[in-house]
Formats: C-alpha cells, structure tokens, sequence
C-alpha cells in the first residue's frame, strides 16, 4: 500500500477498501498490508523526502523519470520553500488526550517504526 493519492480509479478504490477494512474488520489485516509510514510525525519532512514522491509518480518508467526531472528539479525546489516556511502541524490537546495510544498497543506503526529494508531514502 504505497500511494493512497492517485487519479486511478482502481487505486482509489483499493485505497478506500482499506481504510474500510480497517474501520470495520479492525487494524490486525490493515496493518499487515501497510508497508512504511511518512516519517513525518511532529517534524518537517526530511529534504529528500519530497524529490523522492514527486521520482515515484512515475516510478519504473526510467524515460519518464528523465525527461520530467527538470520539473521534478522545480516542483522540488517550490516543496522545500514550502516546507521551509511553513509550521508543523499540532493536534489540539482534546484530540491529543481522546487519541493516545494504549501502552504495548501491538498495532502501532508510524515513521519511527519503519523497517530498515523498506527501501526509502530518508531517515
């Protein structure tokens, strides 16, 4: 499950079929099919970070990837201002309190918890 925004109807689909398995089957399958989180939790994303989403839109098709790496250049040069200028966003401390995560909750994955091997760029 790597991109949930997509122009695909399929992918949107398949996008939305998980966040109702989850919401009606419970986290267990949701979680085993979820293969690495953002690391963006309670920081900016990392520089590398946004060149690498806007590389895997058109991820395996390497002509592609070539010919669009001028814009690629461009749109990645506009994601760091924004980043750059930007806050971090903070959760008000009510949905902070009512969303805490149980000690030892089995299920929980977040950017901190990605495995080494998922093939990311970023930290």
């Amino acid at each position: 499950m790597r991109r949930p925004c997509s122009t695909s109807q399929d992918t949107v689909v398949a996008y939305w079929e998980y966040l109702r398995r989850y919401m009606e089957e419970g986290p267990k399958e949701p979680w085993e099919l979820l293969d690495y989180c953002l690391p963006i939790d309670q920081r900016k994303e990392p520089r590398i970070l946004g060149l690498q989403r806007l590389w895997l839109e058109v991820n395996g098709q390497i002509l592609f990837q070539i010919l669009l790496s001028p814009i690629f250049l461009m749109a990645w040069i506009g994601r760091k201002f924004a980043m750059a200028t930007c806050k971090i966003p903070v959760w008000p401390r009510s949905v902070e309190e009512a969303c805490t995560i149980e000690p030892g909750d089995p299920y929980v994955k977040n950017g901190r918890t990605n495995p080494p091997d998922a093939g990311l760029w970023f930290p």
